[in-house]
């Protein structure tokens, strides 16, 4: 990462505060994937360029020489998207060049607004880094890559939204804006959403850790972010607009199994080692409405089609894949799959041992017999 004394001045005008321990780049996140994959080419002596965070001819040829040399196959051009997986692929083909990996410093870069209670931010501080490593220990991964994390007041996150779009290179792109607008205008005290390697926290002004929100719902704040986070970095998930298109992108995950998986590893229900353990709530959604037909919550328009059915439809189908499919290490392979480049489908297959489109007739065959039957079998 580059000059904290540049981070800590940058911060200083948008009204954040960095801790002292924290690295964050003035640069965006995207940029630091790049420059994480130059370094470990330089190293093994596929490159002899500047780490600029830039994708051009030079790293593409040495990474295609490294690939063919390494047994590595490359299923799509390297772009600023997809440098994230890179840098971690050539980590673990090669251990020696780990050292460069920005993870090994420190997983996150945090920084809190000025205006969120000490209290508060030391605790998120503290606890973030623990529950991602907790996250993808249990998932069977190792990360490359270090994360951006800010956390901002509802009321406001306007002065901090060049920082945001400069850490994603968003320049002045709407996205931001209407993103959150959306999400730091809810009901909920701490919300947050993600995209590759930045997540942004939503504090509301009622929020008072210990009066109107617990320790626990702090964690389950951070810990479903955290599994975004995961996602991204390994898979290389790329963020549309709801209303972008309405085709599904087979290269991604579907919003049911994204959302689903980062509601089980919240905790906020039980872990799941089988599915008749799970907590009588999350089914109960279903008791007096349609079984979600997964197939249509594929994209993100399955968030306004059915908003329950993405989020808690996906926890119980993610739920039943750990439970009958391989556990929790094969979410891991699925998004170490997808980070090699392969389709969702063909990802899926590989990972949990059955067909996408089995899985999706067993799930609907499930719903046919009632949520007793489900916590049944």
């Amino acid at each position: 990462m580059v000059s904290k004394l540049v981070s800590v001045l940058s911060l200083a005008i948008l009204g954040l505060v960095v801790s002292s321990a924290v690295f964050s780049s003035p640069v965006h996140a995207l940029s630091a994937h790049v420059r994480c994959l130059q370094d470990q080419l330089n190293a093994a002596g596929y490159r002899d360029g500047p780490v600029d965070g830039q994708v051009e001819d030079t790293t593409r040829g040495a990474l295609e020489n490294f690939a063919r040399d390494h047994g590595l196959q490359i299923r799509s051009e390297l772009t600023s998207d997809n440098a994230v997986t890179w840098c971690r692929r050539l980590g673990l083909n090669d251990p020696a060049l780990r050292a460069y990996w920005p993870s090994a410093r420190r997983p996150v870069a945090l920084s809190i607004a000025h205006d969120i209670p000490r209290d508060l931010a030391e605790r998120v501080e503290n606890r973030l880094e623990a529950e991602i490593r907790s996250i993808s220990a249990l998932l069977g991964l190792d990360l490359s890559a270090t994360d951006d994390v800010i956390v901002v007041r509802n009321e406001t996150w306007r002065e901090s939204l060049p920082r945001m779009q400069a850490l994603r290179g968003a320049g002045d792109s709407p996205f931001f804006a209407q993103a959150m607008e959306r999400h730091c205008t809810g009901t909920n005290r701490l919300g947050g959403w993600t995209v590759s390697g930045l997540t942004i926290f939503c504090l509301r002004n009622d929020a008072v850790l210990g009066e109107t929100f617990s320790e626990r719902d702090l964690r389950h704040a951070l810990r479903h972010e955290a599994v975004h986070l995961i996602q991204h970095q390994v898979s290389a998930l790329r963020v549309r607009r709801i209303n972008e298109t309405p085709g599904w992108d087979p290269h991604e995950l579907p919003i049911w199994m994204a959302e689903g998986t980062a509601v089980i590893l919240e905790g906020r229900y039980p872990a799941q080692s089988a599915v008749s353990t799970a907590d009588r709530r999350l089914l109960s959604t279903f008791d007096n409405r349609d079984w979600p037909d997964l197939r249509q919550l594929e994209t993100r328009l399955g968030l306004k089609i059915d908003y329950d059915g993405v989020y808690l439809g996906g926890a119980v189908a993610v739920s039943y894949l750990i439970a009958r499919h391989g556990g929790y290490r094969a979410l891991g392979n699925l998004y170490e799959r997808m980070g090699e480049g392969r389709l969702f489908d063909s990802a899926f297959a590989e990972a949990f041992g059955l067909s996408l489109v089995g899985f999706y007739d067993e799930f609907a065959a499930l719903g046919r017999t009632g949520t007793d039957g489900l916590l049944s079998r």
